[in-house]
């Protein structure tokens, strides 16, 4: 099947970040720090973002006076921050989310399982200070409802991981309620009970 032609084709040489920006936009999307947008997000377009952030980090640096010509230790550091926040330090914004499967709860499980230590790495929204730790999730799954398939730390683990990659204020990681109905949305099935802990500092 022939795909339709974007409504933005045809803008020269637009910034990759504009045409994302006007997309969510159109749709009436929020795109705050912590949203998740890749779904509007086309192909080719990461690698795109990763040039424009560069390039705007670049000036960031020279507005530094860090002079990236002739100090080795800085050439190139540009793009290597930029794709880190765009692949790894913000991946839960831009990469979609994982799949999750389900299967029937055929021995009426309602007991608390407990899943963890599960490595998470996010950044604080007002400075973008390093947010790394563990958590550990208690599940307590209703005997009639369907339990997350196997094996069930991945299936625990790649969602609390996506909510992670996204920025955030420190103290909502201390929000055992909230963070347990981010990650609830993103698994599906009806067994999230609490975050128990995030071991680690800003």
């Amino acid at each position: 099947m022939k795909k339709a032609t974007p409504p933005d084709a045809g803008l020269g040489n637009e910034p990759v970040s504009a045409r994302i920006r006007r997309r969510l936009q159109s749709a009436g999307r929020r795109f705050y720090a912590n949203d998740h947008i890749s779904d509007v997000i086309q192909d080719g377009e990461l690698d795109e973002l990763i040039d424009e952030v560069a390039g705007r980090m670049q000036a960031v640096l020279e507005s530094l006076v860090i002079d990236t010509d002739s100090d080795h230790n800085t050439q190139g550091t540009a793009r290597r921050i930029a794709k880190m926040y765009v692949t790894e330090v913000f991946r839960g914004r831009y990469f979609p989310e994982p799949a999750v499967t389900e299967f029937p709860n055929a021995e009426r499980l309602n007991e608390l399982l407990i899943v963890g230590p599960v490595s998470v790495r996010s950044a604080c929204s007002h400075h973008f200070c390093p947010i790394i730790g563990r958590v550990w999730i208690g599940l307590m799954p209703n005997d009639h409802d369907a339990l997350a398939g196997p094996p069930l730390f991945e299936q625990i683990a790649q969602p609390c991981e996506v909510a992670a990659g996204r920025e955030l204020l420190r103290w909502l990681w201390l929000d055992a309620e909230r963070f347990a109905n981010d990650g609830g949305g993103l698994l599906g099935a009806h067994e999230w009970a609490m975050v128990q802990c995030v071991e680690g500092e800003a």
